[in-house]
């Protein structure tokens, strides 16, 4: 996906769960390493009965880091590394 502002390809930042009170079920971040520009991706799943199933695909294995450079903590996707500051699990 590219930067709507620079045409700079999006660095990923990971999805979240959305909020019990909110109307979405995850929240996809990404952010652009050219002009600092974030973006958040809103999804809902469909409310049959293959929800579940359309979750764990969805929900890929995540390890928990503190970032440095970002000085926040993020959920990274097991096997791959920080964007910011390269740190593996």
């Amino acid at each position: 996906m590219r930067c709507w502002h620079c045409n700079h390809e999006l660095i990923w930042g990971g999805d979240h769960d959305g909020e019990k009170e909110d109307e979405y079920d995850m929240v996809s971040n990404l952010s652009c390493p050219n002009c600092d520009t974030d973006v958040y991706v809103y999804h809902t799943f469909p409310s049959d009965d293959d929800t579940n199933i359309q979750q764990d695909l969805f929900s890929p294995d995540m390890w928990e880091h503190y970032c440095p450079v970002e000085e926040t903590d993020m959920e990274i996707g097991k096997g791959e590394e920080c964007n910011w500051c390269g740190e593996t699990e």
